[in-house]
C-alpha cells in the first residue's frame, strides 16, 4: 500500500473531497466526507411585517424652506461680518434681474470671489448658482445689475444671496431674501 505525502481538500457541491497523492505518483481518492449544511432559517411573512409603500423618490432638488424668490423680494448685506465689511441692498426687479445698490466690497486681493444664490445657507457648488465673478475688483458703493438664468425664480431652489470665495470655500457674507 502506497504512503500518502500530500492531501488536497476540494469542495464539491457542499461536500469535501480529499484527494491524496502517493509516493509513486499515483493518485488515489480518499472516501468522501459529508458536511451537513446548516438548517435554513425560517422567515414568517405576515401582512404587518411588509413595508408600507411610500412615495417614490425623485431626483428633483428640494424646494427652498425660506422665502421663495419672487419679483420684489429684498435682502441686505449689512456688514454683519465686520471682518469683510460687505454692504448693499439687494432687490429682485424682474424674472431675470437682481440689482445690488450701494455694493461695498474690498476683496480685490481674495482669489475666486463671486456673488451667488444659495439655499438655507448652503452656497457650495453643488447647490449654488454663481451670478457674477468679482475676483480682483473692489467696490465702493456701486450698483450692480445681475442677470438670472431663465426659470431661476420659479425653481424654488434658492432663498439667499452671498459673496463667496469659491477657491477657498469661504463665505464672506450672505443675506436671506424677504418676500415683498
Amino acid at each position: 500500500m502506497p504512503k500518502f505525502l500530500n492531501f488536497l481538500a476540494v469542495p464539491v457541491f457542499g461536500s469535501l473531497v480529499l484527494i491524496a497523492c502517493s509516493v509513486g505518483g499515483e493518485i488515489t481518492q480518499a472516501p468522501e466526507t459529508q458536511t451537513s449544511p446548516a438548517p435554513a432559517p425560517t422567515l414568517e411573512v405576515t401582512e404587518a411585517s411588509l413595508p408600507v409603500p411610500t412615495e417614490a423618490p425623485t431626483n428633483e432638488p428640494e424646494k427652498a424652506s425660506g422665502a421663495s424668490l419672487q419679483v420684489g423680494a429684498t435682502a441686505d448685506f449689512s456688514a454683519s461680518n465686520d471682518s469683510y465689511g460687505i454692504e448693499g441692498s439687494v432687490e429682485i426687479i424682474s424674472d431675470t434681474q437682481i440689482v445690488i445698490s450701494g455694493f461695498v466690497s474690498f476683496l480685490a486681493k481674495a482669489p475666486g470671489v463671486d456673488i451667488r444664490l444659495g439655499l438655507d445657507g448652503d452656497f457650495s457648488d453643488a447647490v449654488a448658482l454663481s451670478l457674477i465673478d468679482i475676483t480682483g475688483e473692489d467696490f465702493d458703493g456701486r450698483t450692480l445689475t445681475l442677470t438670472l438664468p431663465p426659470g431661476t425664480l420659479e425653481s424654488g431652489l434658492y432663498d439667499s444671496i452671498a459673496v463667496f470665495c469659491f477657491d477657498a470655500n469661504v463665505l464672506f457674507d450672505s443675506a436671506v431674501f424677504a418676500a415683498p
